[in-house]
């Protein structure tokens, strides 16, 4: 069963990345965060989708100025809060 989310959900899942993010005194990875929203157990196929909505989510905070994205060296996406910064 899917459950349409609304704008409500969204905006929750908006705060939550943020929060995720800002709350780190380091940068972190998209999978660090997607385990701090997503804090159940998920099978592979509910991964795909979990990191996907995460991503989405950091994208729309690096569209708004809020998050800075910096390449690891170990090739490894790391975001931060520029609130963070």
């Amino acid at each position: 069963f899917f459950k349409q989310k609304t704008a409500y959900d969204i905006s929750l899942g908006l705060v939550g990345s943020e929060m995720c993010i800002r709350d780190s005194n380091e940068p972190v990875t998209a999978s660090s965060i997607m385990k701090k929203l997503f804090k159940r157990d998920l099978d592979a196929f509910q991964i795909r989708f979990a990191i996907g909505e995460t991503i989405a989510h950091i994208n729309y905070l690096l569209r708004k100025g809020e998050v800075t994205r910096d390449l690891s060296p170990d090739k490894q996406y790391l975001y931060q809060s520029t609130a963070s910064k």
